[in-house]
């Protein structure tokens, strides 16, 4: 695993790992992002190529794209109703300089 997410030499063997890349989205939502970018990583890491591993990781593509839209919808609205249903992520953002 890098600063940027996984060794992108492993996109060779796994295409579907390129869609979890997150250095291009903003301080906040690549907070968001790369626990799950994380998780595929290791999904390709530890479980053999699988149409089962194809499966986890397009749910976990799924999950992923969710929770940045979520975190998209809280940042861009945040005095919209409904909002103060909206918490902040139980985990702290981690700094800058933590982040590609």
């Amino acid at each position: 695993m890098t600063a940027n997410g996984p060794h992108w030499a492993a996109v060779m063997t796994e295409p579907m790992l390129q869609w979890f890349k997150y250095e291009h989205l903003p301080k906040y939502h690549r907070a968001v992002s790369r626990p799950l970018c994380e998780l595929a990583a290791d999904v390709v890491d530890t479980l053999p190529r699988t149409p089962e591993r194809t499966v986890a990781l397009r749910k976990l593509l799924e999950a992923k794209d969710a929770a940045v839209r979520c975190a998209v919808a809280a940042t861009a609205a945040p005095n919209q109703p409904g909002a103060e249903a909206r918490r902040p992520m139980s985990h702290p953002v981690p700094e800058q300089k933590d982040l590609p």
